[in-house]
């Protein structure tokens, strides 16, 4: 459902938890409406902890 959707039901849609945040642009997606990204892990953190860099 979009961050639109919800806020047209009356939900308050400020931010939003990703458990890894593949680094593609949803961050930038969401901060278009005003919603803050916090992911627990990032690819890049993700890719660090396997070795490749």
């Amino acid at each position: 459902m979009s961050v639109r959707a919800l806020r047209d039901l009356g939900a308050i849609v400020d931010r939003a938890l990703c458990v890894v945040d593949r680094q593609e642009g949803g961050r930038d997606n969401l901060a278009g409406p005003g919603v803050e990204l916090h992911s627990l892990l990032t690819r890049m953190n993700l890719d660090q902890a396997n070795g490749q860099h």
